[in-house]
């Protein structure tokens, strides 16, 4: 049977979220995304007072999230016709897909036109700033022609993203005072808009949207971590993710499932889609309640110890989540405690996805899902909007890896000052030796794998290695902190430094599996390269192993996080 149906897609969304300088406006503008479906198109647009005029008198708005039943969508593509008139399909990811009789579409489709047309101008006017892309076409529900015509939806959907460049803010004038948060124009006043102390100032229509649902989001999320949480409680500002004097940082970690594009194309049916899209949501979020639970069961004397503050009172959990949506997560955290945390959420979800593979389209043996993380590291003071994109960028680049072998990587990157604009550009002008060779060890393998030289373990195993040789006083700090330039310099300048080493009765930190590092820090063969391009084909991990020494909780921390696991 062919159903008439209008794909929505919420595009740019990174920008929208992180365009402010603050964090209480990217949790506005992440709510605001996660329920804008549920909220204009559903709530105020699917009603009677709109659709009755156009001859559309059914709707169904909640069948798709039934398990079973006359409403779900497994009978509605099991009769190949809808129960109504309209009949929302599935709403996640970004995604709202809507369906409708053919003979309630008007002529040219007009009433679907005017539908988007209504909900559009609601968003407008309630929450500028955030664009949605649309598409009109026909879904096809039997199984030997779904695939087909939902692709042809998506295709008609980019289509209309290249070619529909729609304005979602107040333009900006000569006369025109700029928002402090994100640089639109100033075009309202909105009281405690910045600092929460009761001060007015004039910001931009979008930010007062966010600003005024960050307070539901806050509240919603607390709900929705309850349990987890304990005696913790999400911070809403970045000074109280941990940060004390001189310790600045925070981290912000963007995680993306691995090949899910390819997952939801195999699905055959409307059916098979919709509970696919449901399953990752639902593990997605289970395996970041654990990462929460393990969090909130360190004592906030335990974190103290570890020189992360977590203030008075109710104690602030070092840790906040800002996008939970399908597959993507992104959340900020103190910086010493970014790589535990991403590790664990990938791990946790390779391991509940796994249990699920009735529910999951198998590209890999196990039907888990594998993800990438990229870990930006940079001082609270450093542009959020700017950090993220790294973050973006260094997730890319471990998907890389991730298309050779079906498992999960992570990386990462220190930000701090002016920077080239790309990690490309930063690692070619920061990491690489006077001979050529490559100073970033990354991305790491944080699955089970056989071949163990990229393993993460490997890379904090060493990091500990050289901060216990510090403790111990058989390397001084500074002897640790120099081995960074020397490695980075000539042959001779390496030799040079093994030898004083060697004189002294002391040798590198090595750890297994990289013990061909481990009289150099590079393999001897490297020493032996007379050319860049010979050079370039070589890395060294002790360069990331000493960049994070500071941003790696102690070992008994490690210890105390591991053992809640149990």
């Amino acid at each position: 049977m062919n159903v008439k149906a209008i794909l929505l897609d919420t595009q740019s969304i990174q920008k929208y979220i992180f365009s402010g300088t603050k964090l209480k406006t990217n949790i506005g503008a992440s709510f605001i995304v996660d329920k804008v479906f549920d909220s204009i198109l559903v709530d105020q647009i699917l009603q009677e007072s709109i659709l009755k005029p156009l001859g559309i008198h059914s709707v169904n708005s909640t069948g798709w999230e039934q398990e079973s039943g006359v409403e779900s969508i497994e009978e509605v593509v099991k009769s190949n016709q809808l129960p109504t008139d309209c009949y929302v399909a599935y709403i996640g990811g970004g995604n709202a897909l809507i369906l409708f009789k053919e003979e309630v579409a008007g002529e040219g489709n007009e009433n679907l036109k005017r539908i988007v047309q209504e909900f559009t101008t609601t968003l407008l006017c309630t929450y500028p700033g955030l664009k949605v892309g649309a598409a009109i076409g026909i879904i096809q529900l039997d199984t030997e022609n779904y695939s087909d015509s939902i692709k042809a939806m998506y295709q008609q959907l980019q289509q209309n993203k290249q070619r529909i460049h729609p304005v979602v803010n107040v333009p900006m004038t000569g006369h025109t005072l700029p928002c402090a948060v994100n640089g639109e124009s100033a075009n309202t006043i909105h009281q405690e808009a910045a600092t929460g102390k009761g001060d007015s100032r004039y910001v931009s229509h979008e930010v007062l949207a966010k600003n005024t649902m960050a307070k539901v989001a806050n509240e919603e999320l607390a709900d929705r971590f309850s349990t987890e949480l304990g005696e913790y409680q999400f911070p809403q500002e970045f000074s109280k993710l941990g940060r004390q004097e001189g310790d600045n940082y925070l981290a912000i970690v963007h995680i993306d499932g691995n090949n899910m594009g390819e997952r939801f194309s195999q699905c055959k049916t409307l059916a098979e889609r919709t509970k696919l899209s449901k399953t990752v949501t639902t593990v997605t979020e289970k395996a970041f309640k654990k990462v929460v639970q393990l969090a909130a069961a360190i004592s906030p004397e335990t974190y103290k110890a570890e020189e992360i503050d977590v203030g008075r009172g109710t104690p602030y959990l070092p840790l906040r989540p800002i996008i939970i949506g399908g597959d993507d997560v992104t959340f900020v955290c103190h910086a010493r405690l970014a790589v535990l945390l991403a590790q664990t959420f990938m791990k946790e979800l390779e391991v509940l996805s796994a249990k699920n593979p009735a529910k999951l389209s198998n590209t890999t043996s196990n039907g888990g899902i594998f993800s990438c993380a990229g870990i930006a590291i940079l001082n609270t003071s450093y542009p959020f909007f700017r950090g993220y994109e790294l973050a973006e960028q260094i997730c890319a680049k471990a998907k890389e890896k991730a298309r050779e072998q079906a498992s999960s990587w992570l990386d990462f990157i220190i930000l701090h000052g002016e920077q080239a604009p790309t990690v490309e550009q930063i690692r070619e002008q920061e990491y690489t030796s006077i001979k050529g060779g490559q100073l970033h060890f990354g991305p790491y393998v944080v699955s089970d794998m056989k071949d163990k030289e990229h393993a993460l373990d490997n890379m904090l195993n060493l990091a500990n290695a050289l901060q216990t040789s510090i403790d111990a006083e058989e390397l001084g700090r500074n002897k640790v902190k120099g081995l960074r330039y020397i490695l980075q310099g000539t042959t001779h300048g390496i030799q040079e430094y093994v030898a004083q080493l060697t004189h002294c009765g002391k040798s590198l930190p090595s750890v297994e599996h990289w013990k061909d590092y481990g009289t150099y820090g590079w393999k001897e063969e490297y020493l032996e390269t007379h050319t860049v391009a010979e050079a370039k084909k070589h890395t060294t991990p002790y360069i990331d192993a000493i960049e994070m020494m500071e941003y790696l909780p102690s070992k008994r921390f490690c210890q105390d996080f591991v053992n809640h696991q149990k």
